[in-house]
This record gives C-alpha cells, structure tokens and sequence, in this order.
C-alpha cells in the first residue's frame, strides 16, 4: 500500500501530515465512531467525515478518489484494524500464559479449568480469523 500522506501529487510538508493525521483521527473516532471499513459505513457518517477533512485541507477536495479523503479515511481505517487485532493477540497470549501459570500451580484439581480455558481461547481465535477475513474484504 502506498502512504498516502508521502504521495508526491499531495505535497504535504511534515507540519501537513501531523495536522491532517489528527483530522483523520478526529473524523474516525467523532464522525465515523466506528473502526468498521469505510464501505459499512453510515453513508451520512462518510459524508460528513469527506465533508470534514476536504473542509480542513483543500487539496484533498480537488484529488482524484483514490488519493482523497476517502483514501486517507479507509487506510486509517484498515491500520486502525491491524493495530486493534496485533493487540487483540498480544493480551490473549498474555493471558494465555498467565493462565498456563495459574493451572500449573492448581495441581490435578485445576484441570477442568485449564480445559475450559482453552476452550474460551479457542473461541478467542475464531473470533480473530473472523476479524480478519472481515478487515480483507474491501
């Protein structure tokens, strides 16, 4: 994927790209309050959020669609995905591993326990291959 705040037609300065990275947060987390793909979206809530960003840089409203706001707003989006499942994996294996250390020190009581634990993470990973099967879709 190209980065669209380093693309050459935009000419966006560094001052330019942190300024429009907090436009593109504010209209994701304010406007969109929601990190699904752009296209389920509201289309009142994209709307709103294109109206925002062209408002706050000009030269996004003169773009070509895929180097506009809506560019900026569904990459956002999608490394938005990324970041929430990397950390989604990160906490299971932590615990994960906080629960392997519990059942050891249980003893032979605990292993109904441990079962049902991996039972929930099991659950856990479907959940995660759904998440991602769903964030590929465009």
């Amino acid at each position: 994927m190209n980065n669209v705040y380093r693309h050459d037609a935009l000419g966006f300065s560094d001052a330019d790209r942190r300024r429009m990275r907090r436009c593109v947060r504010f209209a994701i987390n304010d406007i969109l309050c929601s990190t699904l793909p752009l296209c389920m979206q509201p289309p009142e809530r994209v709307r709103r959020a294109v109206d925002y960003l062209e408002e706050r840089e000009s030269r996004l409203a003169s773009c070509d669609a895929s180097w506009g706001a809506c560019a900026l707003l569904s990459r956002s989006l999608y490394y938005r995905r990324q970041n929430e499942a990397k950390r989604r994996k990160r906490l299971a294996a932590r615990a994960g591993a906080a629960s392997g250390d519990i059942a050891g020190v249980g003893g032979a009581g605990t292993g109904g326990a441990g079962a049902g634990g991996a039972g929930a993470a099991g659950l856990l990973t479907d959940q995660q291959r759904q998440e991602e099967i769903l964030s590929q879709l465009p």
